[in-house]
């Protein structure tokens, strides 16, 4: 999970974990993925998509990584 820049980076690291745990837990739910098979982070802030843009909506996303 990750955030924007706006805001304490205490408040958007907690932000990233939920919106990550949320994800997770919508491909537990919706697809029968074994939560045991997923590794949910929170990065906050720190890996922009759009460094030049702080405040992009771009910036608010979660990314799924299938590792073999």
């Amino acid at each position: 999970g990750h955030t924007d820049a706006v805001g304490t980076d205490e408040a958007n690291l907690l932000l990233s974990r939920q919106r990550a745990a949320a994800v997770a837990e919508y491909l537990v739910r919706t697809f029968g993925i074994a939560s045991s098979r997923l590794d949910v982070q929170g990065h906050g802030e720190r890996r922009l998509k759009h460094p030049a843009a702080p405040e992009a909506e771009a910036n608010r996303r979660v990314e799924v990584v299938l590792l073999d």
